[in-house]
């Protein structure tokens, strides 16, 4: 029993402390699927740029696939519900994939691109997993 607790029915013998109401839950299970990524390959994904941000438009990308980019370098306009944001890469290497075009939407943490090595430009079979869900 909990402090606060009903227990009218209890003092007039219509409900015992142990006639517990059965509480149903049902578990939410999401299906994904794992890529392994090359050693030197780094997604990025859409940024939360605020905290109500659910999703993000590209408004405009600064650097196009086969660009070099270095750390800090601003990749792209983001359009949030409140503001339009630069965001700045964290890593250094080439532009191999663009999951997303100027003027696209998506949620969260969805593919917005890959930097990695120039070498696995190209390479189909390493690269389009990643985009299948954008």
């Amino acid at each position: 029993m909990k402090n606060g607790e009903d227990i009218s029915g209890m003092i007039a013998g219509t409900e015992s402390p142990a006639d517990e109401k059965e509480v149903k839950t049902e578990a939410v299970v999401e299906e994904t699927t794992a890529v392994a990524m090359p050693s030197g390959v780094e997604v990025i994904t859409m940024p939360r740029l605020s905290d109500t941000m659910e999703e993000g438009t590209v408004a405009k990308w600064n650097i196009k696939v086969g660009d070099t980019v270095a750390e800090g370098d601003i990749l792209a306009e983001i359009e949030t519900d409140k503001a339009t944001m630069e965001f700045e890469s964290f890593y250094t290497g080439t532009l191999l994939h663009i999951g997303l075009e100027e003027g696209q939407s998506a949620p969260v943490d969805a593919i917005l691109a890959v930097i990695g090595d120039k070498d696995y430009r190209g390479r189909e079979s390493r690269i389009a997993p990643l985009s299948s869900g954008c």
